[in-house]
């Protein structure tokens, strides 16, 4: 367990059953009581591991006044309801993520419109959609106690963490800046050891947004990235100019795909994954490229047909 400022900030690390096999919550030491950033899955491994390391730092549940949802994925926010029962702390969530946290809680619906563009088969969708009732439990409502808004300060007993909201990973991903400290909870939107993944949002740009938030992230002047995986990094500007490098290599291997002949998202999946995927995954991946899509089209250089199946076809 990792403690950084006199033990102002423990990182907690829970385990995940998906490739990214932990998460990173973290406790913040606040002028009175603690902040937990991220609850972790609602599961019994990660319900033993954040209590574990919690008593290993020497906090009581009791002892937690807030608790803070970078964005609304399950292995963010699963076990968010549990812990705000067992402490009565408020809760602070961005406004898009909470939104959307409720529409994915009623069950896999939501899909069906952005795989249905993407021209995903329906025995696909069907797939993909029980994949998503397994993990429909860490999606829980919530109400939050305050809104996180681009700007707000949360006080803490080694200076503000400014909220700076980082949308393309998700579509209201909230991360906090301490500027005294030069340290960024990143969340998902920095994660050194990959891309993260960007998510297609009905009327949204997310793959350009995306872009915006890693130009904020890159004039900032901090040390250390605390991210929601893998462990603490410094050189973010770095990673910064790869990942955008990553995204422009990928931008210009759909536009060489859709060349040839018009194709739909979940072809052009094929092609950039030539191996099969299991639903989980295809799932993200069509969501990758439609994203990747939208960036393309609102700059001229893809433009979809309508297909007879109510599926887009992209073309140049």
């Amino acid at each position: 367990m990792l403690s950084l400022l006199g033990g102002g900030i423990f990182r907690l690390k829970l385990p995940l059953p998906f490739e990214l096999a932990e998460v990173n919550c973290y406790l913040v030491r606040l002028r009175d009581g603690w902040m937990l950033i991220d609850t972790g899955l609602d599961t019994p491994e990660c319900h033993a591991a954040i209590e574990t390391q919690m008593a290993e730092a020497g906090v009581r549940l009791s002892e937690i006044r807030l608790i803070l949802l970078t964005h609304a994925h399950p292995d963010h926010v699963g076990g968010a309801r549990r812990l705000l029962a067992l402490t009565g702390a408020g809760l602070l969530m961005e406004e898009a993520e909470w939104r959307h946290l409720d529409i994915v809680s009623q069950g896999p619906g939501w899909l069906r419109e952005p795989l249905a563009l993407g021209g995903v088969p329906p025995e696909m969708t069907a797939r993909i959609e029980q994949s998503f009732e397994q993990i429909l439990p860490h999606f829980q409502k919530l109400t939050p106690q305050r809104i996180l808004r681009d700007g707000d300060r949360i006080q803490t007993a080694f200076g503000d963490l400014e909220v700076v909201t980082t949308p393309g990973h998700a579509s209201g991903h909230a991360s906090l800046r301490n500027e005294p400290n030069a340290l960024l909870f990143a969340g998902d939107t920095v994660l050194e050891n990959i891309s993260p993944n960007i998510s297609w949002m009905p009327g949204r740009d997310m793959l350009g947004e995306y872009f915006t938030s890693l130009g904020r992230v890159d004039a900032m002047d901090v040390e250390w990235i605390l991210p929601g995986h893998y462990a603490p990094f410094r050189g973010h500007r770095a990673w910064v100019r790869q990942t955008l490098a990553h995204h422009e290599r990928r931008c210009a291997e759909i536009v060489q795909a859709v060349s040839a002949a018009p194709q739909t998202a979940h072809q052009i999946v094929g092609r950039v994954w030539p191996r099969a995927l299991a639903p989980f995954h295809h799932r993200f991946a069509v969501f990758e490229i439609l994203a990747h899509l939208e960036y393309l089209h609102r700059r001229g250089r893809v433009r979809p047909e309508p297909a007879a199946s109510g599926a887009a076809l992209w073309r140049v």
